[in-house]
């Protein structure tokens, strides 16, 4: 069994577990959302204080930039990059207030010098995705974490000020009891990641 600690990145760790389960039938997973909890991975960002999780035998950092969301409209649509400050008047959609992203992004728009107007909110990026597409507001989106990279739905623009990105920060907590089957996805999901990066980014 592998208990992973998932604060960040939920649906392209969850498409992981998925596929791991295909060629590893038997292997049993605990998925927990806990700060403090007892793991043997964790998938983070910098934003969580690391003294609360068990301590890392190895991690793996990968850099995402985030990226502003709008729906395709006339107003967007040529736009090749935009700063905060251009939409500081706009209704946000944006995750509820206790997910980590959330609270990344709310910096973010405090460093371009204001507190966004959060006109809807949710717990599932699929909700918030399908907000934005209807025209209601805009948002903000991870370039890989949430799986899929929406470009038929809605414009992904890059936010030229202030810059916008995160590290995703996948580590493994080992101990004596640490099972091979652990390390075995550890490094699953380090290679499921990183091919996944590549081919968002292409």
């Amino acid at each position: 069994s592998i208990r992973i600690n998932v604060l960040a990145a939920t649906s392209i760790v969850t498409d992981a577990v998925l596929e791991y389960k295909k060629l590893n039938n038997d292997t049993i997973f605990h998925i927990i959302q806990n700060e403090e909890a007892n793991c043997d991975i964790s998938v983070t960002t910098n934003s969580v204080d690391f003294s609360k999780l068990p301590e890392f035998a190895d991690k793996y950092i990968f850099e995402e930039k985030i990226y502003l969301a709008t729906p395709k409209i006339d107003e967007y649509e040529e736009k090749e990059s935009i700063s905060l400050e251009e939409v500081r008047e706009k209704g946000f959609v944006n995750l509820s207030g206790s997910r980590l992203f959330r609270i990344v992004c709310d910096k973010f728009c405090e460093s371009a010098g204001f507190t966004p107007n959060i006109i809807f909110e949710s717990d599932s990026p699929a909700t918030v995705k399908n907000i934005i597409k209807s025209g209601m507001g805009i948002g903000f989106w991870p370039e890989f974490s949430w799986s899929e990279f929406p470009l038929e739905d809605i414009n992904l623009i890059p936010i030229s000020n202030p810059v916008c990105q995160r590290e995703l920060i996948i580590g493994l907590h080992t101990n004596m009891f640490t099972t091979n089957t652990v390390k075995d996805f550890y490094n699953f999901l380090l290679l499921y990641i990183s091919e996944r990066t590549k081919e968002i980014i292409k």
